[in-house]
């Protein structure tokens, strides 16, 4: 009788199958084991008594799927290492041991790794997003773990922190917006913001496909700087190797200790390369949360009383009702702009016609007979933009509560764009 070999890996999901299950059986003892069961369905109970009697009769030259399978299982919904190693000791199935030795290799095998190449920075971006995470089956593999950097806490006086100017970003896309802040002065119906720049985009050629992988994880606490430190480490060494820039983002408690770590850091360390982010949906919850408290006083919490209840806007002016805020800070924003653009057009007789002329692009980009690129480069939009700029600029000069609304729309343009 030949008994299969296998340690040096573990089983597949497809070999928990009943047809591989099986066919880890050698056929001599499926065989004599088909002649001692009766009745109908005699082939999974095959399956399991033989792969236990292969794993009882090879325990280190083999790693049986379903004993395997069982003992994750009962390891991953009950938590108790002495129902495994009771089910262990029975023989149906693995032992714990064996079980934290298959959840330390889990997280590799189930994510290959797919930067195999140089990073193309103008064709891609390599972009790591460390966080805590709360696992049972996956974590850091054995032979590809992360090591584990201890930080040290630097004795020298930190350096002022310096923040240099950002150059002015272009985007053509911007005179698309201008759509948006004349629609209710359309005579057709126009749809929200959302539904508006679906509309438009509709039918475009797609940028590219992301790819998402699954990096090794460290067993420490996440507020630990030495789980920090390895992390970003880690993420740095990995994007030299592939020629690309480290870009890392982490939730906001997380940010401000990497921030932190990188400052401390000799300006000879490869840390100091390090792009360090703030994650998106933290970055634009904390911008609604700017909003509302700049706006706290002013009106804005009545105005959306109006549509939502009193409870709902209290989060939404503090940022956590993300999806609510934005929405409501919408409408807010197409009311204003269709006052600023009421009022020009009453003091410049040539607005009228460019509002016209910018309703019929709209009606011809909805029927698709003008692309969104030809509509990014007309010169009608850009005329139309700037003197909607320059009403709001004179707008602001009339008084502090002018200003401070013709800010909270450039607030609401920077969280939009985002």
């Amino acid at each position: 009788m030949f008994f299969p070999s296998i340690a040096d890996q573990y089983p597949s999901t497809k070999s928990l199958e009943l047809d591989s299950a099986l066919s880890f059986v050698p056929e001599t003892l499926r065989t004599l084991l088909n002649g001692r069961f009766v009745g109908k369905e005699t082939s999974r109970k095959i399956a399991a008594i033989g792969q236990a009697i292969v794993q009882a009769a090879r325990p280190r030259a083999v790693v049986a799927p379903l004993q395997l399978g069982l003992a994750v299982q009962a390891h991953h919904m009950y938590r108790s290492q002495f129902l495994v190693d009771t089910l262990h000791g029975m023989g149906f199935a693995s032992s714990s041991k064996e079980v934290l030795r298959f959840e330390k290799n889990a997280a590799d095998s189930v994510a290959p790794d797919t930067l195999v190449d140089d990073i193309d920075v103008l064709d891609m971006t390599l972009l790591f997003a460390g966080d805590n995470v709360d696992h049972n089956i996956l974590t850091i593999d054995v032979q590809s773990k992360i090591p584990v950097i201890e930080y040290r806490f630097a004795k020298h006086v930190r350096q002022t922190i310096v923040f240099n100017d950002l150059p002015t970003l272009i985007n053509c896309d911007r005179t698309v917006d201008v759509l948006w802040e004349l629609s209710l002065n359309f005579k057709q119906g126009t749809p929200v913001w959302q539904g508006m720049m679906h509309i438009i985009h509709q039918g475009l050629e797609h940028p590219g496909q992301s790819s998402v992988v699954f990096l090794p994880m460290i067993d420490l606490y996440s507020g630990d700087k030495t789980c920090i430190l390895s992390t970003l480490d880690f993420a740095c060494d990995l994007a030299i190797k592939h020629n690309a820039p480290p870009i890392i983002t982490f939730d906001q408690p997380l940010y401000w200790k990497a921030a932190e770590i990188i400052m401390d850091a000799p300006q000879s360390s490869p840390l100091k390369s390090i792009v360090l982010m703030l994650g998106g949906f933290h970055t634009f919850m904390n911008l609604l949360g700017a909003i509302g408290t700049l706006m706290e006083g002013t009106g804005l919490r009545n105005i959306m009383e109006v549509v939502d209840g009193s409870n709902a806007v209290q989060n939404m002016m503090t940022g956590k009702s993300v999806q609510r805020a934005f929405r409501g800070h919408l409408l807010v924003d197409r009311c204003l702009n269709h006052m600023v653009v009421s009022e020009l057009q009453e003091d410049d007789s040539q607005f009228e016609s460019l509002v016209n002329q910018a309703e019929e692009m709209y009606s011809s980009m909805v029927n698709k007979e003008t692309s969104l690129e030809s509509a990014a480069a007309s010169d009608m939009l850009d005329k139309i933009m700037e003197k909607v700029d320059m009403k709001r600029s004179d707008l602001s000069t009339r008084s502090k509560t002018s200003r401070l609304w013709v800010i909270y729309q450039k607030m609401l343009l920077t969280s939009s764009r985002g």
